[in-house]
């Protein structure tokens, strides 16, 4: 009797010893993906505040910022920034001007594009070199060459080719943006998910990203991962209702929106989904 007691009770302990190690290695696991994916969007936001800091910002040079799904390499994420940036596209130092871009690829994993280029054509430059003014004039009093137009219509920037485009983050499967605009003289600034005319009126770029670590990505089917990304909406159906993306995207992630039949993703990738934003104001 007293044997079976013993084997009783060291069968109990076991099973204390084997949840409690369980529990452990759980909340380890996902302190590791809750670490992997806080380190890559750091990485991802940072890179994107280098470029945007150097974000040419005048009346004669154009931009793009488009939130359509007809432009996009990826219908669930139609968000595509392009912009001239003094950030190098590459290591050649006489082409100081760059065309920088960022989208969310077909395998959904956000991607910058850079394409470099010079200011106006020259004679030193390389044939086929893109330029940022492509009608150009000697100015009689200073005899420099300057632009003779102005490159206010819309989708002007040179194309960046597939082949410039380079991943960033592959965690990243989510990516949208939106306008932090001045309200004018006694009101408010508000977000606006409208392509500006203008970027005098725009105080910041809003970007927001949904990062899921590679180990929770795993668990996903194509299938599930689009519908995962799809079920976070565009910030066109967020900022009309006077919140940020981040916000109207933590709604969906709290009440189980991403978890339910439209995604029918297993709850362990949809609760690995973390949620970042970043303010980028313009100088």
């Amino acid at each position: 009797m007293e044997i079976i007691v013993s084997m009783a009770v060291m069968a109990v302990l076991v099973c204390l010893i084997l949840q409690i190690t369980h529990s452990v290695s759980t909340a380890i696991n996902n302190t590791h993906k809750h670490m992997d994916a806080d380190e890559q969007a750091r990485f991802v936001l940072d890179r994107m505040a280098f470029d945007i800091v150097r974000m040419l910002r005048r009346t004669d040079i154009d931009y793009t910022f488009q939130n359509t799904a007809a432009s996009s390499v990826n219908s669930a994420n139609p968000a595509f920034l392009s912009f001239y940036s003094t950030a190098l596209g590459d290591s050649s130092a006489s082409r100081p001007l760059s065309v920088i871009g960022y989208r969310v690829n077909s395998a959904y994993q956000l991607e910058r594009g850079a394409l470099p280029v010079n200011w106006v054509p020259r004679e030193t430059s390389p044939a086929g070199t893109l330029t940022a003014f492509s009608a150009c004039a000697v100015d009689p009093q200073t005899q420099e060459l300057r632009p003779t137009q102005k490159l206010m219509q819309p989708n002007t920037l040179p194309n960046i080719s597939d082949s410039d485009y380079q991943v960033v983050g592959d965690q990243v499967f989510r990516f949208e943006f939106c306008y932090l605009v001045n309200g004018g003289t006694g009101a408010k600034p508000f977000l606006s998910a409208t392509p500006p005319t203008s970027l005098d009126d725009v105080l910041a770029i809003v970007v927001a990203i949904a990062v899921l670590d590679l180990k929770s990505r795993s668990l996903l089917s194509a299938t599930q991962l689009d519908a995962l990304a799809g079920a976070l909406p565009p910030a066109a159906q967020i900022v009309q209702n006077d919140q940020d993306i981040a916000t109207g995207w933590n709604k969906k992630v709290t009440d189980g929106a991403l978890s339910r039949n439209n995604v029918a993703a297993p709850l362990a990738a949809t609760s690995a989904v973390r949620l970042y934003q970043r303010y980028y104001y313009l100088p």
